[in-house]
């Protein structure tokens, strides 16, 4: 039997994203751009300026894309073929589209409970529950245990239990808390190297550029883990990772991290947000990786997303230029298999 691929590098891809880059004048667009497995630019598929292209579909044989085009009118759907000839609206998306329409479900924050005195609010279970819970790897190689932090509880609220972090060994015994792994943090480039960018708790770097400027969090609180399916595991051979979120505050937001079970090394996947998704039958899992207050260039900053793939030794590549940019809508084509779809949920709208 032959082994599965380890890396994005390896898998024959194609991908098409919806990015609008952001102007320092004018008004900025969103365009489709082709990709190679490597996140070259094949091509430029569209260049209109009349509205906002969005949430491109791969046909089954990658031959076609369908998307969305957001008029002053209204939403206009339109074609074009993967060679950037034929682009025309259409009045139905094609039966294809129909059938095709699924996005792979992402990982999450677990269920909130109730606040004991605040009807309407709520805590992520997680931080809301007494005591240890464990997550189990089926094969009894690793558990994520996610302990009760009194250092950090807070005496007039008896309804919050900060929990820390641990990544155990079960056979072994060993136990590692992830607060003591450095963090690794890509830079925007795809292909430059890792930096490191610290312990979790001061571990809040949104690229190179800020990674020694004095930014504050109010009280951060890692070991929230992100589930699908209630476990925060995702093994897809040689891929063998678990996900976690950091409260950086309502400034910064969530920060998204992995675990890789196979290094015991911790990555930052998007310091301001995001949403993390596994590629079905693949090993490698997709990010939309939020970015906030990077530098426009004309001294403002401006709010980014990203659409980033991560693989097997978890190295990421970033399917967009080394600009300011908002991710509108991607799809992924493999041969074989049904196109995988990541929506911008609103984006563009």
């Amino acid at each position: 039997m032959s082994a599965a691929p380890a890396s994005a590098a390896d898998v024959p891809m194609s991908v098409v994203a919806a990015i609008r880059y952001l102007q320092v004048e004018g008004t900025s667009h969103g365009h489709l751009y082709l990709f190679d497995r490597e996140a070259r630019v094949v091509r430029q598929l569209t260049n209109d300026d009349s509205g906002q292209d969005h949430d491109p579909v791969f046909s089954k044989d990658g031959r076609e894309i369908v998307y969305q085009r957001l008029v002053a009118r209204g939403e206009q759907g339109r074609s074009i073929l993967t060679s950037g000839k034929a682009d025309h609206p259409i009045k139905e998306p094609p039966q294809w589209r129909v059938d095709s329409a699924t996005e792979p479900s992402s990982f999450d924050y677990p269920p909130s409970v109730p606040i004991p005195g605040r009807p309407g609010g709520g805590r992520i279970w997680t931080a809301g529950k007494a005591g240890d819970i464990t997550f189990k790897l089926r094969d009894g190689s690793v558990e994520l245990v996610l302990k009760d932090d009194k250092g950090r509880q807070d005496p007039g609220d008896p309804s919050w239990f900060p929990k820390t972090a641990y990544l155990n060994n079960p056979r072994s015994g060993d136990a590692t808390s992830l607060e003591s792994l450095p963090v690794l943090s890509p830079k925007r480039n795809a292909d430059a190297k890792e930096f490191w960018a610290g312990p979790l708790p001061q571990g809040l770097v949104a690229n190179e550029e800020r990674k020694n400027e004095e930014l504050t969090m109010d009280e951060p609180t890692p070991g929230t883990m992100l589930v699908l399916d209630g476990s925060p595991f995702l093994i897809q051979p040689p891929l063998r990772a678990a996900f976690f979120s950091q409260h950086r505050g309502s400034t910064f937001g969530e920060a998204l991290f992995a675990v890789d079970l196979n290094t015991r090394k911790l990555f930052e996947l998007a310091p301001n947000g995001g949403r993390i998704t596994p590629l079905p039958g693949l090993p490698m899992y997709a990010c939309v990786c939020s970015q906030r207050y990077l530098p426009l260039g004309d001294g403002r900053t401006v709010n980014c997303s990203y659409l980033d793939l991560w693989d097997g030794q978890l190295r990421r590549t970033r399917f967009a230029e080394e600009k300011t940019a908002v991710f509108y809508g991607a799809s992924v084509f493999v041969e074989g298999k049904t196109p995988i779809i990541f929506s911008s949920q609103g984006a563009a709208r």
